[in-house]
């Protein structure tokens, strides 16, 4: 018997799951502050409030973006 439940498989698809700040700059090669200016200028996605203090990205439209901005590239 365990003494932890069992961890169940996410509702979410994978390319639907939420990622933080770090994983976003790791992803995109940016700073914290550019992710921020970029989307305050609104050509990042826009991160999802859960609450007060947690915020984060679809890892779905960070990569769109990334795909977007590679398809402009010559």
């Amino acid at each position: 018997m365990s003494l932890f439940p069992p961890i169940l498989p996410s509702p979410l698809p994978p390319d639907e799951r939420l990622i933080r700040v770090h994983e976003v700059m790791r992803i995109t090669a940016m700073s914290r502050s550019t992710i921020y200016r970029k989307m305050k200028e609104g050509s990042f996605p826009e991160a999802v409030h859960v609450s007060q203090r947690f915020t984060a990205w679809r890892l779905s439209a960070v990569r769109e973006w990334l795909h977007n901005i590679c398809a402009k590239q010559p």
